[in-house]
């Protein structure tokens, strides 16, 4: 089974001028902190260089490179290599080190649980920073509020802030421009953002699928994203067998946990790791797990109500309150767009019901035949 998962009001408070890392990094439950880190450290001394006489650790330098998909477009002036290449140069050249590259390769600046971003904050308040050096501001990210709290932690921590192509050092003194700067980094998101959505609304009422991830059972024609056929999906056979079977037990009028135990007792892999598994989707500890047959009650229910199974499209389920939330919101039915049977698939339909050991009552359904 495979979910479509996809503003957090912030207020700052002038009562205590502590600032703590936990301002400045989202910390929020439904992120997913097991994200592979790609986070690459350089140092330019070795370890025993790192500490003075008398084991008293030496701060160090961090060059931090961060990179989003919209950056990417941009060519190769924001690459991570560019932006190493560059952010070493200053450092070697004025006399910054040791240094450590901590990177963020495809992160948007509106995302706080950024691997390398965490690992630098967790950094700055243990106290190993002396110096902070970005190729610019929007770096640090692209939400106003939160890049100021960051700089008051810097202030804090007694942190020199070095921006080399805003020509920013904080050794020197505030800049009046940076706050505006701060300001237009947050528009850029902002204006991504919306151009993003008129796409995607475009896109989804044309009837082309706008999920990222098919619904178990389908995979893409295509991994090309530059592919006409990125956005039509065929059947993946192994899996549809396994909906069918599914659909049959339901019809047969067993309850959702004992479907879940036939399954695991026919030792068929639930769907996050067979998708997983095969390449199809990548869910971070998917493969991690003694046990890939334990299917849960969820997996059976949803598998049960996706129309995506009718061979409909249907789009605009969920939806994003504000750029810069990663949460989704889902909407009532009646805004959907169901495109109905826009896919062509080679089943033939049969109609019965299953019973919901949930809500106890009869739900008109459809099984895939060969």
């Amino acid at each position: 089974m495979l979910n479509d998962k996809n503003n957090t009001n912030y207020t700052t408070s002038t009562a205590d001028t502590s600032v703590s890392a936990a301002n400045v990094r989202d910390c929020g439950k439904d992120a997913e902190m097991n994200n592979k880190n790609t986070t690459d450290k350089k140092q330019s001394s070795s370890s025993a260089d790192n500490r003075k006489m008398g084991g008293t650790p030496k701060k160090i330098t961090i060059l931090y490179e961060r990179l989003s998909l919209e950056d990417d477009k941009d060519g190769d002036s924001n690459s991570i290599i560019n932006q190493r290449s560059l952010l070493q140069d200053y450092a070697e050249k004025n006399g910054f080190t040791p240094y450590v590259h901590i990177s963020d390769d495809g992160y948007s600046g509106t995302n706080w649980n950024r691997p390398g971003w965490i690992e630098l904050t967790a950094k700055i308040e243990s106290g190993e920073v002396a110096n902070l050096l970005v190729k610019d501001s929007s770096r640090l990210g692209r939400d106003h509020l939160r890049v100021g709290l960051f700089r008051e932690l810097l202030r804090d921590k007694n942190i020199r802030l070095i921006s080399v192509n805003d020509g920013f050092d904080s050794a020197n003194g505030e800049d009046d421009f940076t706050p505006f700067r701060d300001i237009m980094a947050e528009w850029y998101a902002r204006d991504c953002s919306r151009k993003m959505r008129s796409s995607l609304k475009t896109k989804g009422e044309s009837g082309r699928p706008l999920s990222s991830r098919p619904p178990y059972g389908y995979i893409r024609l295509s991994k090309d994203k530059s592919s006409a056929d990125f956005n039509k999906w065929i059947v993946d056979e192994p899996a549809a067998e396994v909906v069918r079977r599914i659909y049959s037990l339901a019809l047969e009028g067993l309850p959702l946990y004992d479907i879940c135990k036939i399954l695991h007792d026919e030792q068929i892999e639930r769907p996050s790791y067979y998708l997983t598994k095969n390449g199809y989707v990548k869910y971070a500890g998917a493969l991690d797990t003694e046990n890939p047959f334990a299917w849960q009650e969820g997996n059976i229910k949803t598998i049960l109500s996706r129309e995506e199974y009718l061979g409909h499209v249907v789009n605009f389920r969920v939806r994003k309150p504000s750029f810069k939330s990663k949460k989704q919101e889902f909407l009532p039915k009646e805004d959907w767009h169901i495109f109905e049977m826009s896919m062509s698939l080679s089943w033939t339909k049969t109609h019965g019901s299953w019973f919901s050991s949930y809500g106890k009552q009869n739900v008109s359904v459809t099984v895939w035949e060969k």
